[in-house]
């Protein structure tokens, strides 16, 4: 024998109440209050049976011949205002449950309750009236007690509509009440399908007025209806038809006419009822409330896997950062104390430079012709510099250009007060897909060395036009006065370039003092995960493990 349904859903709320903690600790309130309010909902034994339909289908009328009394008003206007539950027991009476309303419930008569179940004439509710609850006792007409439904037609107002959907999303047995003379209209095939495809409660079909059609045209408008049924539903079973005269049959209860009664079709309804309520009540309920549960639970899973994925790559993003900005922050940090080193390179560079230079000069004064010496000095200076600045340089490229790592880092910008001179602003050029965070320094070193370079050559330019100011007099008393136009000139030179030096050095300097900082200033330190986002896929992941759990649980 199959396994009570309700008893399996209640056996679960253990494993729901621990799912519904981690939601909370998400902040997933509608989650929780969804899961709560349909797992209670799910949880009530009694037997839903929903009528739904257009207006003026016969709804109401169907639902007083069922339980053999005229409970709820009938007219040919709209006239259900709002969702009605009609259970059986005594003593007979009506609930009123108010929405958004300080007074949430109220007693009153059935003679009084189809007041608050019509419209007004405006069309319009009475009362902001969320569920209206008819008790009146009727085993006599169907052999265990059911809980009858009477929604508000398709083509009210959109307040009523609503009413209608949340009854079918709650439903087990759908009575989809069909007007003979205009069977399944668009509407009630775009409501089959928005509406109660998806919810899985099982449908009964009725047809009512066929007895207003010619006795003739009636097989031909059943046939047309089961076909339209499977055609234009999708129906992947043969769907259930049954004939109803409605009015028929709420006029026989009414009158105990037993032949009308047999007439009408409520008989093979009430037996319909029956059979759901007793023999196939573990299947009817095993199929709608535990399975609507797993659909909702499917759903909540799969929203829970789109935002653990949303998470983990947040957190691998954020890792990946981490690990980058780390190893940056490394080489940074490397990088600055190679400056150090650098600047030692300098030092001694220019110790072996400044000697050397005037060794050449030194010979040059002694060799060269005097004509030609200011021309030739100009040259050899300006070349020479040009050259230490060049292998400067190239030792900079190599420092920096060996630390290669890839990374994603605004362009920098750099502005050295110290060396006004050689003010110099990056100009970012089009994004790299491997950007190497250490080439805008490097851009800047070579730029700016390449800068002092040219600098040098215009200093050595004024320096000869300037400082070796000797004439250059072609005649024979030349060779009385050279010997010391020599010693001039070189006494005059050697001031001069020592100064050149000095100052190239001074300029080197503060370039590589304005640098230095700046490879670990621009790159901001390894930060770790937020804690949030580890917890969040933590929780995600528990959420995970605790639903397939309960969907288990709920499968066996």
């Amino acid at each position: 024998m199959p396994s009570d349904p309700i008893a399996k859903l209640e056996a679960a709320r253990s494993e729901l109440k621990r799912l519904t903690s981690v939601l909370t600790q998400l902040g997933e309130e509608s989650q929780v209050t969804r899961l709560t309010t349909l797992h209670n909902n799910l949880c009530d034994r009694a037997v839903r049976v929903v009528t739904i339909g257009a207006f003026n289908q016969g709804k109401s009328t169907l639902i007083n011949a069922l339980i053999g009394a005229k409970v709820l008003p009938v007219a040919l206007v709209p006239t259900t205002a709002v969702m009605t539950r009609v259970v059986s027991a005594n003593p007979p009476g009506a609930t009123l449950y108010y929405a958004g309303s300080s007074q949430t419930t109220r007693e009153v008569s059935l003679e009084e309750v189809s007041a608050y179940l019509i419209i007004d004439p405006e069309g319009k509710p009475r009362a902001q009236l969320r569920l209206v609850e008819v008790r009146c006792p009727w085993r006599s007409a169907v052999g265990s007690p059911l809980d009858l439904y009477d929604t508000p037609g398709f083509n009210d107002r959109s307040e009523q509509a609503a009413a209608a959907r949340e009854a079918i999303e709650n439903a087990d047995l759908l009575l989809f009440m069909l007007d003979a003379r205009q069977p399944l209209t668009e509407q009630e095939e775009l409501i089959w399908q928005g509406w109660v495809a998806q919810v899985g409660a099982r449908p009964l079909f009725l047809l009512n007025f066929l007895n207003l059609l010619e006795e003739e045209d009636r097989e031909l408008a059943l046939q047309r209806v089961r076909t339209g049924l499977r055609e234009r539903l999708n129906l992947s079973d043969e769907p259930e038809l049954l004939e109803i005269n409605a009015l028929l049959a709420l006029r026989s209860r009414l009158r105990h006419d037993q032949s009308g009664l047999a007439n009408s079709g409520l008989p093979e309804l009430i037996a319909r009822l029956d059979y759901f309520n007793e023999t196939g009540r573990l299947a009817l309920l095993e199929a709608t409330r535990v399975g609507r549960f797993q659909r909702v639970l499917g759903e909540i899973y799969t929203e829970n896997q789109t935002r653990l994925l949303e998470a983990e790559e947040k957190r691998r993003g954020w890792r990946e950062r981490q690990n980058r900005q780390e190893h940056l922050w490394r080489q940074a940090e490397r990088a600055a104390n190679n400056f150090a080193g650098l600047e030692e390179w300098k030092k001694r560079s220019l110790a072996e430079f400044e000697p050397r230079l005037l060794a050449e000069l030194e010979t040059a004064v002694e060799q060269w012709p005097l004509p030609k010496l200011r021309s030739q000095m100009e040259g050899l200076t300006g070349q020479r510099m040009r050259e230490w600045l060049a292998y400067f340089e190239l030792e900079c490229n190599k420092l920096l250009g060996s630390i290669a790592i890839s990374g994603t880092f605004k362009p920098l910008k750099f502005s050295f007060p110290s060396v006004p001179a050689y003010h110099y602003t990056y100009s970012p050029p089009p994004p790299d897909p491997n950007p190497n965070p250490f080439e805008d320094p490097l851009d800047f070193l070579g730029s700016t060395l390449r800068g002092l370079g040219q600098r040098a050559t215009e200093f050595t330019t004024n320096l000869f036009e300037n400082g070796l100011n000797m004439p250059m007099e072609e005649n024979n008393q030349a060779s009385q006065w050279e010997e010391r136009e020599r010693v001039v000139a070189h006494s005059r030179l050697v001031p001069l370039v020592q100064e050149a030096v000095a100052r190239l050095e001074k300029q080197v300097s503060a370039v590589l003092a304005a640098a230095r900082p700046t490879f670990v200033s621009k790159i901001a330190p390894p930060e770790p995960v937020p804690p949030g986002l580890e917890t969040e896929v933590s929780l995600r992941r528990t959420f995970d493990e605790t639903l397939v759990r309960l969907v288990t649980q709920l499968s066996r």
